[in-house]
């Protein structure tokens, strides 16, 4: 008895090499280094949710605490 070889289904071929260098237009190289300038600048950002951040959690340390003496006092 001789098995006949396995056939892959279709879909599970070798998956294509990695090109090593994208290339691209003038514009779409231009675009990508600008998106790469702006990264550096979100420390404000960063600022501003911690400063919000802070203020949520006071209000709502606020809101319990008077909720607790408006019942229980």
């Amino acid at each position: 008895m001789q098995q006949s070889p396995r056939v892959a289904p279709a879909g599970y071929g070798r998956a294509p090499m990695p090109q090593q260098q994208q290339q691209g237009t003038p514009a779409l190289l231009a675009r990508k280094q600008k998106a790469a300038k702006k990264k550096g600048s979100g420390g404000w950002r960063v600022v501003l949710q911690f400063m919000v951040g802070l203020l949520v959690i006071a209000a709502v340390a606020a809101a319990i605490v008077v909720l607790y003496i408006r019942y229980y006092q």
